[in-house]
């Protein structure tokens, strides 16, 4: 036989093969079983009384609300607070003297007694002092009432004075390396319908006695407006 026939019936028993191969019947597919229907749900179990009779569900208990946040707690004074006007406390009786011009233009230099009384306020936490400043009605200068807070804000290390009077006038300002023995603030302040830079110095020249001075710039630099000289 030659080497082309026996390639031939090579090719020809392979091709067989494969034929056979692929015409053999596949085994048979076991058959899928069908789905089992869902079962049903019980229904819920009927609670009998004692007399046989059904009772009605219990319905679930509410789920308990939320416990609120506690409210945070509030700041308390600053150390420094005490340190600075705990000596400036009571009450000072002043020789006051009003600067010309200082109460209208043209106004005489003035010469008038005072009074100022200084307590910590309890009623707002014990964070400022309050103080109440009293001019009496004269012939010549009219009665004077003036309320000013003394705090410090820690944050800024800076000394706090907020004051309003009977006048319409109101303040704010600061005071920076504030001792307990002397103190300048400087701000802004509305006095007679005018705004204007204020500064005021307290110095405490001793147990029972202190020295005020109040300065405003109405665009030429301070000028004294009012000195006060105070004694327990």
């Amino acid at each position: 036989m030659t080497r082309t026939s026996s390639w031939i019936l090579t090719l020809a028993f392979l091709s067989g093969t494969s034929l056979a191969f692929a015409q053999a019947p596949k085994p048979a597919e076991k058959p899928v079983a069908p789905p089992t229907p869902a079962a049903k749900a019980a229904p819920p179990a009927q609670v009998h009384d004692t007399a046989g009779k059904a009772a009605t569900p219990t319905a679930a208990a509410p789920a308990a609300a939320p416990t609120a946040a506690a409210p945070p707690a509030m700041p308390t004074p600053s150390p420094e607070l005490d340190t600075l006007y705990k000596g400036l406390e009571g009450s000072w009786k002043c020789d006051t003297t009003m600067a010309a011009g200082s109460v209208g233009p043209g106004s005489p230099e003035l010469k008038v007694k005072s009074m100022v009384k200084i307590a910590k306020a309890k009623d707002l936490g014990g964070m400022w002092y309050r103080g109440e400043y009293e001019i009496k009605k004269t012939k010549t200068v009219p009665g004077f009432k003036g309320t000013f807070m003394l705090g410090y804000d820690p944050m800024s290390k800076a000394a706090l004075n907020v004051s309003y009077d009977n006048m319409g006038g109101a303040g704010l300002a600061t005071g920076a390396n504030a001792t307990g023995d002397t103190v300048t603030f400087v701000g802004e302040s509305y006095v007679m319908g005018q705004k204007m830079k204020t500064r005021e110095t307290m110095v405490k020249k001793g147990p029972k006695e202190v020295e005020h001075k109040f300065e405003a710039d109405m665009g030429k630099g301070f000028q004294v407006m009012g000195l006060d000289a105070c004694k327990k």
